[in-house]
């Protein structure tokens, strides 16, 4: 199963979860994503990575961040990873730490992209295969709400998003 597959259908699980009775049918996989046209060149999101959320293991380990083409927490079966990053050995353990991060190479568009990211903060993912990483119990992860954070990436060059890891799963 890919990185994308596995981290998602637990993002997935956890986000019903917590929603307790699930959505109101409003979301659809169906649904139409807008004016997907591209403007020519490519981009990069930079900033810093935060926690919010209490570490149950310690709030240092190795942090993946993928951004996607739709929301794959509302729509798994159709999102593209369409850049990724990994920063290795983060320690986000004291109150206030931030670490910098880049994913360089997004294609410019008009319409937003959806990130996550999350920390392996029981160290047990082999950072040596990405594509079967993903979260498990005790991991730290961005969500907003029940959904991903949304980013416009509409021209080419540096854009700034901050992330945070707001949750932890169960």
């Amino acid at each position: 199963m890919s990185c994308v597959k596995r981290f998602f259908s637990v993002v997935l699980g956890t986000s019903f979860l917590l929603a307790g009775c699930g959505d109101d049918g409003a979301a659809s996989s169906d649904a139409p994503m807008g004016d997907m046209s591209v403007a020519s060149g490519r981009a990069s999101l930079t900033g810093s990575v935060t926690r919010s959320a209490m570490a149950t293991e310690g709030a240092d380990g190795d942090i993946y961040i993928a951004v996607f083409d739709r929301d794959p927490v509302l729509d798994m079966a159709n999102a593209v990873v369409v850049g990724a990053g990994f920063l290795e050995d983060a320690d986000l353990s004291t109150d206030g730490a931030m670490v910098a991060y880049e994913v360089d190479d997004i294609p410019v568009r008009a319409e937003p992209y959806f990130l996550i990211a999350f920390m392996d903060d029981n160290d047990n993912v082999d950072a040596s295969d990405p594509d079967n990483a993903g979260p498990d119990s005790g991991d730290l992860l961005s969500l907003r709400g029940l959904a991903s954070v949304s980013v416009t990436v509409d021209a080419p060059g540096p854009h700034e998003l901050d992330i945070d890891l707001n949750s932890v799963l169960p």
